[in-house]
């Protein structure tokens, strides 16, 4: 009698719960469409936009999408607002756009954050409110441009989720989300590469869906190159000349942002490491991966204050989300949470990870999105995008600590301080650095435009 009245209690508590969820997704896609969409995309959106529309009205789509940098993958993207804005006229694109995206963030922030925080601890719902404060507040912002960081991330969350999975079908997924991950979004190539040794070494033979799933994926770039003369090829022709800039970029720039200015008036601002760039002009650009290695390797221990400058500036983010439009307040207010939540969210699931004996497949995705997100960053010229991972694991570490499952008076007071007084004021220090960091590496700006070792070691 005992586990039948268990049973009834657990699938009511799970019917109340999902409930609750659907109703903070309503809410987030209604505050979500609040925003001001965007009249005109610029810049990367209006590629990935272009191609989408070219795509729904039969164009260029090679052309329109800039498939010759960008991957073949990224106008099935906003495929559905371009549809939509096809159907109720062009003056809508900006409005479907949002919509689109205001659904990704509900889904972010009561489906994918939730999961993950199971991964870790049971899951109140005070935290689901929370998850869906939080998205709204860091990830919201992002909601009005057609870009691909918020839906690559939430491929690289799904992928997390289902790590632990040995069904042919969730083994083929795998492999299909892994490879269309890296088609929109190169920077994942990490991840994506940690994800397939996962696989191959604990799926061994079944390992086959895998491989299938990522053979599918990548057929529609094979194509697309083969079809413009390019040969039979996984990457856009010209993504090797992208790459070269952010691996030479990389060696002296702490972060780039992309500025909506109406003024005439160049969008790209470099900020530098100008001790960095001064030693590196006596050196020819790097070659590649190894190159880049062996400067890090010379300019030591330089360049190590360089990757943690990059690691503070990605987190350093501002209200207007990945273009930048000053607004110092809102700026200053929205680069403290977002580092907030990054140090003192990852800091809280470090401590969890290590008290762990047998970490779950999971927990270890966490743990390879990490390791991933800060090589991308240390290896690239980041933007504060590149950030988005960390920011989302900062809020599962969170919202998996006690202070979200507590349930009495005795247990909050304790888990005001989970881990203790002196670890806890460990912590707030170092988010105070990466944050005082943060805003003191924005200082060496370059003039708009393009920038260079000389140029940058002026700064």
């Amino acid at each position: 009698m005992n586990d039948q009245f268990e049973v009834v209690e657990r699938r009511l508590r799970t019917l109340i719960a999902a409930r609750y969820s659907l109703l903070l997704a309503l809410c987030m896609v209604a505050l979500g469409c609040l925003r001001q969409p965007v009249a005109t995309f610029f810049y990367d959106a209006g590629a990935y936009f272009g191609g989408a529309q070219a795509l729904v009205h039969g164009g260029n789509v090679f052309d329109s999408g800039g498939l010759f940098l960008r991957g073949a993958l990224t106008p099935i993207v906003y495929f559905p607002a371009a549809l939509a804005s096809a159907l109720f006229g062009s003056g809508t694109a900006g409005f479907f756009v949002l919509l689109q995206n205001s659904i990704g963030v509900a889904l972010f922030g009561v489906v994918l954050i939730p999961r993950l925080v199971e991964v870790w601890s049971p899951v109140s719902n005070l935290a689901r409110l929370v998850s869906a404060v939080l998205s709204l507040l860091l990830i919201g912002p992002y909601s009005p441009f057609a870009l691909m960081d918020l839906w690559t991330l939430l491929l690289a969350l799904t992928i997390v989720l289902n790590l632990a999975a040995r069904r042919p079908a969730a083994l083929f997924l795998m492999g299909l989300l892994s490879i269309a991950l890296v088609n929109i979004r190169p920077a994942y190539v990490v991840f994506a590469v940690l994800v397939t040794l996962w696989v191959l070494v604990r799926a061994r033979l079944a390992a086959g869906w895998f491989v299938a799933g990522g053979v599918l994926a990548g057929l529609p770039q094979l194509l697309v190159n083969w079809g413009h003369g390019n040969g039979f090829s996984l990457v856009p022709p010209q993504a090797a000349e992208v790459t070269r800039l952010q691996q030479m970029f990389s060696l002296y720039v702490v972060r780039y942002d992309t500025i909506i200015d109406t003024s005439g008036k160049s969008p790209q601002q470099f900020y530098c490491d100008p001790a960095m760039a001064a030693k590196m002009r006596g050196y020819a650009n790097p070659e590649g991966l190894l190159g880049v290695s062996k400067d890090f390797v010379i300019t030591l221990p330089r360049s190590l204050r360089l990757v943690a400058d990059k690691l503070a500036a990605s987190v350093h983010w501002a209200s207007s989300g990945p273009y930048l439009t000053p607004h110092p307040v809102a700026d200053a207010a929205m680069a403290t949470l977002a580092t907030l939540t990054a140090v003192t969210g990852i800091a809280l699931l470090s401590a969890r990870f290590v008290r762990v004996k047998k970490p779950s497949a999971m927990q270890l995705g966490c743990l390879a999105l990490l390791v991933s997100t800060v090589l991308s960053i240390a290896g690239s010229t980041p933007e504060t995008r590149f950030a988005l991972p960390l920011v989302a694991l900062g809020i599962v570490g969170l919202l998996a600590s006690p202070l979200f499952i507590s349930r009495g008076l005795r247990e909050l007071g304790a888990a005001v301080w989970p881990f203790g007084f002196l670890k806890t004021s460990l912590t707030m220090a170092i988010f105070v650095l990466v944050l005082l960091a943060g805003a003191v590496s924005l200082n060496h700006t370059a003039p708009r435009g393009g920038a260079n070792a000389a140029i940058c070691a002026g700064t």
